[in-house]
């Protein structure tokens, strides 16, 4: 296998990798019944933890080409993932939710970005003949960490609540990270920055127009989409008020 290739395997592998652990922050909602418990406080407050993360996130990925520059793949993937992982980890112990607030919302959702997004970017990079195929891979491995999280997060939490799923959560996304930090490292790759005045190509004013509409019609289709997926739990229980969860969290709204 020719060298340039080997790395583009190796590199692709790595953001898939990194995105799956960091796409467990779409799993929020299983968090939210204990947490009005224990805070005492409504869904749609606990909900606003969920809603901080993805502006942090939004943030992140919009703005963090800032810093993307400045350091090596190895070093920012191994720094993203201390910071998820630090977030994750504090809010295990959070005792109020404007602490949450911050560890997940703030912290774990910024760091989320910044991972998220230097991923779509270096995997896009390493692979310009195949761009479209390499950013869309990525993105699905976000999907699928959100997609398998509940799983362990919901064993986790009938076992001994939401401190260990998130502790647990944090060392996994500390070793991912370490992992892929190193394996970027080997693979020699260099991430390049393309300036604005380069990327940037003259469009028509019709073409502009449709730019517009699409990125609205998208904007919408994520809020409704995100929106289902901050109550996804809470939706799961009502459709399934005969499961093991769902009696335990009536038992709590009782003892409440």
């Amino acid at each position: 296998m020719e060298n340039g290739k080997r790395q583009r395997i190796i590199v692709i592998a790595c953001c898939c990798a990194m995105t799956t652990v960091l796409g467990t922050i779409h799993a929020f909602s299983v968090f939210v019944p204990q947490r009005e418990i224990s805070f005492d406080a409504n869904r749609a407050s606990v909900s606003l933890v969920y809603s901080t993360a993805l502006v942090c996130l939004t943030v992140a990925v919009l703005f963090g080409y800032k810093i993307f520059k400045r350091l090596s793949p190895s070093v920012l993937f191994a720094l993203a993932g201390l910071f998820a992982a630090a977030g994750l980890a504090l809010s295990s112990v959070s005792s109020s939710l404007p602490e949450l607030m911050i560890f997940y919302g703030i912290v774990f959702g910024a760091a989320n970005g910044v991972g998220y997004g230097y991923a779509l970017q270096l995997a896009g990079q390493v692979s310009p003949t195949g761009k479209g195929l390499a950013m869309g891979l990525v993105t699905a491995f976000y999907a699928v960490g959100a997609t398998l999280a509940p799983l362990l997060f919901v064993a986790l939490i009938n076992h001994s609540g939401n401190a260990l799923a998130l502790v647990v959560m944090a060392a996994i996304v500390l070793v991912f990270s370490f992992i892929s930090a190193a394996a970027v490292q080997l693979s020699g790759v260099v991430f390049t920055s393309e300036s604005i005045a380069s990327a940037a190509k003259p469009r028509s004013q019709g073409l502009k127009q449709v730019r517009l509409l699409l990125w609205l019609s998208y904007a919408g289709a994520v809020a409704a989409g995100l929106m289902v997926i901050g109550h996804a739990f809470a939706i799961a229980l009502w459709l399934n008020p005969e499961s093991s969860l769902s009696s335990k969290s009536h038992m709590l709204n009782r003892k409440k």
